[in-house]
């Protein structure tokens, strides 16, 4: 399993009092293995919880892959884990690890 992280930081527009009208920032791991691939996102404002965003094949709950990440995630204190559900909301996801 390969492992690649990078930092991002989304500040969109800022108004004219200085503000910004959002802010996200964190970081986007995407895991491989040959031609399968899962990407994760974790905020700096909680970095307890994992965003699985997508995997190159299937869906994520039923990713060898994703269980793989879930077991190297937990090891760095990560506890909760979210995945894109069908309906493009986060739905909680309670993964079986190997």
């Amino acid at each position: 399993m390969r492992i690649e992280v990078a930092h991002f930081a989304d500040d969109g527009s800022q108004e004219s009092a200085g503000l910004y009208d959002y802010s996200y920032e964190g970081d986007t791991y995407t895991f491989s293995d040959g031609d399968e691939r899962v990407t994760v996102r974790i905020y700096v404002d909680n970095p307890h919880e994992a965003f699985f965003m997508a995997t190159g094949s299937g869906p994520v709950r039923q990713s060898r892959l994703a269980a793989q990440a879930v077991a190297h995630l937990s090891q760095t204190g990560v506890e909760t884990f979210l995945y894109l559900g069908p309906s493009g909301a986060y739905e909680a996801w309670t993964p079986l690890t190997e």
